[in-house]
This record gives C-alpha cells, structure tokens and sequence, in this order.
C-alpha cells in the first residue's frame, strides 16, 4: 500500500512538472476575415496595456487553415508586436489570432491588409 501511495504521489509530481511547462493561454482575440490579393501584406499586431509582462503566440490563417505562426513572445507593459506576413496568391479569410497568458482586456490587437489595389491598408479589430 505504501509503494501504490509513492507511486500514485510521483506520478502527480511529474504531471503537475509537465503542466507547469507547457503554455497557459488565459486569453484569445481574434479578427474577424477578410480577403486579400496577390502581393498583400498581412500584419498582425499586438500591443500590452497593462502592467505586467505576457506571453502572446500570434497565427495568421487562410480560411481556417494557419498558415504562419510565431513561437511565444514576452511582451512587456506598453510594448507591442508586429507579425507581417506576405500573401501569396489569392488569400481568402485571411485573419489573425493572439493567444496570451493574460485577459484580453490587457491588449489592443488588429489585423492589417497592406498594399491594397489603391496602395491603402485596410486595419480590423481583434476581440
């Protein structure tokens, strides 16, 4: 019964140290889609409000596919994070996801076309 008891305690120690190593995501915003041209520049950017330091991984999707990610970046309080991505070949649903170790009501997200067929850009919010 003692070894059960050993065995059972070390096998929640090496879970909970497994846990602890993985990324926990408190929060996600997302931009809604839009289409996107040859050529097009998607950016996707975020900015910490708050006061304390947070973990962001950002994705890039087409339709529903990801098709460019970051690894886990440490924002700092009032910095921000660009993520750019070039379009190529028609790009439809194009949109951008930030998932944080903090609540998204500590950042400002959107998602950028640039380099439309006028040369403008055309920015969404993430939420």
């Amino acid at each position: 019964m003692i070894r059960t008891s050993a065995l059972a305690l070390s096998s929640v120690a090496l879970m909970l140290a497994a846990l602890q190593g993985t990324a926990a995501h408190a929060d996600e915003l997302h931009s809604p889609p839009f289409g996107a041209g040859l050529g097009t520049k998607i950016q996707c950017m975020i900015s910490n409000l708050g006061a304390a330091s947070a973990t962001v991984t950002t994705r890039g999707y087409r339709s529903s596919t990801v098709f460019a990610e970051t690894t886990p970046l440490s924002i700092g309080p009032g910095a921000a994070n660009i993520f750019e991505v070039l379009c190529h070949g028609t790009c439809d649903r194009v949109r951008c996801s930030f998932f944080t170790s903090e609540k998204a009501g500590q950042f400002r997200a959107s998602a950028c076309l640039q380099g439309l067929p006028d040369g403008g850009t055309l920015c969404l919010p993430a939420g």
